[in-house]
């Protein structure tokens, strides 16, 4: 309605408005040819603007269409993509479901298809990752518990974990790597022969554990703590043991050529026969710590005694001779000594 008397108006001044000014100015023009020309000139100029101004409201009615339906367009996106969340939530939730179920199934297989259905759930859905990562250690540590009451026989190889273990396992250690990862617990878990080559398991609980014979070469275990772990015949060439916690940790015959065991607690460890040629020592603390067979004499470290000169060892570290003899490791041994003391009673 008001751009239909908007354009009567505009046709009114179109027609009236030289009459106007005919009778207030162009009265004074008595040639009738110079009233015509300004008659029509005037004409063609209100009908220039008046066609500039239609076409720019029409452009700002469209700038305003425009702008609707960019919103509306917008608003139905984000509708949509809420609906997809939800019905990918739902899918998910009904998955990780399915997944659960089937751990708790008595054919093996079935349990290694929820494992790795888990894994895919993992990985797909970064705020799951914490809870399947901590529903597998819990299965592991379930299915896997350590039976302290079986004794080993002496020489005697130890049987692996079962397949469906090993495999949770392997999820845990090559998990994505995500912000914010809480550590995961193992402890007191059954674990010889398994083989963690390159795995991704840092700030992981061991305690108590049975890692006899597995394969740790390479993997990323910094932070992690083998408290009275055994770790015996472990191939770990090049670990990154770096922070741990190996106290009264049994080391015996470990490979671990190159390992990285800087600033790593090994209170009390037994070392005898472990290869630690060429790994890094740095701020590692020997105290108590058996490098060689006391009773015999015969089986020992391999550790060169460059490596001895930058850990913390102390007179109850148990050396060899050829250690203990060795040109600075005395004055070494006696400052790390003091240094051990004022560290139990300094804060008094």
């Amino acid at each position: 309605m008001t751009i239909v008397v908007a354009f009567g108006l505009v046709l009114t001044v179109m027609w009236r408005a030289p009459w106007f000014l005919d009778r207030v100015e162009l009265g004074r023009l008595h040639d009738p040819g110079p009233k015509a020309t300004v008659v029509s000139g005037f004409r063609t100029g209100l009908a220039a603007l008046a066609v500039a101004s239609a076409g720019a409201i029409g452009l700002i009615f469209q700038q305003r269409n425009l702008k609707i339906t960019q919103q509306t367009l917008e608003h139905n996106r984000q509708k949509d993509r809420r609906q997809l969340e939800l019905t990918l939530e739902a899918q998910l939730t009904d998955y990780y479901i399915k997944a659960v179920s089937l751990l708790a199934h008595t054919d093996r297989t079935e349990r290694l298809g929820g494992i790795y259905a888990l894994e895919r759930i993992m990985r797909d859905s970064a705020k799951d990752h914490d809870t399947v990562v901590q529903l597998l250690a819990a299965y592991i540590r379930e299915y896997a518990k350590r039976d302290r009451s079986r004794a080993q026989v002496i020489g005697s190889k130890p049987n692996p974990p079962s397949d469906d273990i090993r495999a949770a396992l392997t999820v845990l250690g090559r998990r994505p790597e995500r912000a914010a990862e809480s550590e995961i617990d193992l402890s007191n878990t059954d674990l010889p022969c398994v083989n963690l080559h390159h795995a991704r398991l840092p700030r992981t609980l061991f305690v108590g554990c049975n890692l006899d014979g597995a394969e740790l070469t390479g993997a990323n275990l910094a932070g992690s703590s083998f408290y009275r772990a055994s770790l015996r015949h472990i191939q770990a060439n090049n670990v990154n043991l770096r922070g741990t916690q190996l106290s009264e940790a049994d080391m015996r015959d470990a490979d671990a050529l190159g390992a990285d065991l800087r600033d790593a607690l090994m209170h009390k460890a037994d070392l005898r026969g472990a290869h630690l040629t060429a790994g890094n020592l740095h701020g590692a603390s020997l105290h108590e710590a058996q490098l060689v067979d006391t009773s015999t004499g015969g089986k020992i470290t391999i550790v060169d005694v460059e490596q001895l000169l930058t850990a913390s060892v102390t007179d109850d570290t148990k050396l060899s001779n050829a250690h203990r003899q060795a040109e600075g490791m005395e004055a070494h041994i006696n400052k790390c000594t003091r240094a051990h003391i004022m560290g139990e009673s300094g804060p008094n």
